[in-house]
C-alpha cells in the first residue's frame, strides 16, 4: 500500500503489478493527479472497473473509496456510509467545474461544492427563442442536504399525433412528468436527465434497465396518465419515496431524509413555496383545467411555474384565489 499526504488529505492507492496506478505528481491542488495526468476522482467515477483499490480520504475522516474490479463505490460520510451501484452519477457530479480546485475539508463538502456548481449551469439554460430560462426552480439552494436543486425541465409524452410522428407509444404524461420536476427540486433524480432517460432508468417501460431505484410496474397506468389510475399526491409520496434509494439521492444528501406530504390551501402558497415547491393543477377558474404545473415561486401578483406540456421552467401565471383542484407540497421532514 502506498500513501501520499498533500495538505492534509490522504491518498492511498493499492497496487497489483509493477506500474499499477503508481503516482508521478501530486503538484496539481486542483486534482490528485495519477499516471497520464487523470485525477483519482476521474478513476473513482470511471465506467471502467479500477485494476487496484483506490481510496479518497478527507481531513475529517470521511472518505470515498472504490475496490479493484468491482462497479460499486462507498461514501463512507462518517459514521453513515452509503453506496453508489454504478459510477454513472458520480462520474456526471464530478464533471461540473468549479474552477476553485477540488474541496479537501470532508466528503460533503466536495459534494456540497460540486452540487452548487452543477446547479449554477442549470442557470444559465436559454430557451430555443433566446429567452433566459433559468432552469427549473431558480432559487434553489443546490447544497449538499438542502432537498433544493435546479433541474432542466422535462417534455411529457404526448398522446396524440404528435407522439405517433416521434414513433412513440407510452412515456409520462403531464401529471407524472411534473412529478419528476418535484423529484428532481428534493434531489432525487438526476437534474439533466431527460423524459425518455427517466423512463429508461427507472422504469421497464421501454425494455431492460440498470434496475437503479427502478419503480415498480404497478405505478406504470399512473406514470402514463391512465383515468383509472390518478397520479395522486399519495401515488407521488410513494415514488418519491422509492427513489430516496438512487444513487443520485446519495450524492444529494436526500437519501437519508424522511419526506412529509402535505395537502394545501390556496392562501398557503406565499408560506410553503419558502421551503419547496408545490405541485398544483387549476381548474376552470383559472383557465388552466386540469393541467399540472409545479409552482416555484410567487413573484408580486404572479407565480412562477414549470410546465411539461410547453417545455417551459418559470412560466408566468397570474395568482387567483381558489384556482386549484389539486395543491401539495412534498418536502424533507422537519423543514
Amino acid at each position: 500500500m502506498k500513501q501520499i499526504v498533500l495538505a492534509s488529505l490522504l491518498l492511498s492507492i493499492s497496487c497489483n503489478g509493477p506500474g499499477d496506478c503508481t503516482v508521478d505528481s501530486l503538484a496539481s491542488d486542483a486534482a490528485y493527479r495519477l499516471r497520464h495526468g487523470v485525477s483519482i476522482l476521474h478513476h473513482l467515477a470511471a465506467p471502467d472497473p479500477p485494476s487496484c483499490d483506490l481510496h479518497l480520504g478527507f481531513n475529517d475522516g470521511s472518505a470515498i473509496w472504490r475496490k479493484k474490479g468491482e462497479t460499486a463505490v462507498t461514501l463512507d460520510f462518517q459514521p453513515e456510509k452509503a453506496i453508489l451501484q454504478d459510477i454513472r452519477d458520480l462520474g456526471y457530479l464530478m464533471q461540473a467545474d468549479c474552477g476553485t480546485g477540488v474541496e479537501r475539508s470532508s466528503l460533503r463538502a466536495l459534494l456540497d461544492s460540486q452540487l452548487q456548481c452543477t446547479g449554477r449551469n442549470f442557470r444559465r439554460l436559454r430557451s430555443p427563442d433566446g429567452d433566459d430560462w433559468y432552469g427549473g426552480n431558480p432559487d434553489a439552494s443546490n447544497e449538499f442536504g438542502s432537498g433544493s436543486f435546479n433541474y432542466a425541465v422535462i417534455e411529457q409524452f404526448y398522446s396524440d399525433k404528435k407522439a405517433q410522428s416521434r414513433g412513440e407509444t407510452n412515456g409520462l404524461e403531464c401529471y407524472a412528468a411534473t412529478a419528476m420536476h418535484m423529484y428532481k427540486s428534493l434531489g432525487l433524480v438526476r437534474p439533466d436527465l431527460a423524459r425518455k432517460a427517466i423512463e429508461l432508468r427507472y422504469t421497464t417501460m421501454h425494455g431492460p434497465n440498470s434496475g437503479n431505484g427502478v419503480i415498480p410496474a404497478a405505478y406504470y397506468r399512473h406514470l402514463r396518465g391512465y383515468y383509472d389510475s390518478p397520479y395522486t399526491a399519495e401515488t407521488a409520496f410513494a415514488i418519491a419515496n422509492i427513489l430516496r434509494q438512487t444513487d443520485w439521492a446519495k450524492l444529494t444528501g436526500s437519501h437519508g431524509r424522511p419526506l412529509e406530504l402535505e395537502a394545501l390551501a390556496s392562501q398557503e402558497l406565499s408560506v410553503k413555496l419558502r421551503t419547496g415547491v408545490v405541485f398544483a393543477t387549476f381548474n376552470a377558474r383559472a383557465g388552466f383545467a386540469g393541467h399540472a404545473f409545479l409552482i416555484t415561486k410567487i413573484h408580486g401578483a404572479e407565480l412562477r411555474a414549470d410546465e411539461s406540456y410547453a417545455w417551459q421552467p418559470a412560466k408566468k401565471i397570474p395568482f387567483i384565489e381558489n384556482g386549484y383542484s389539486v395543491l401539495y407540497t412534498l418536502r424533507q421532514a422537519g423543514r
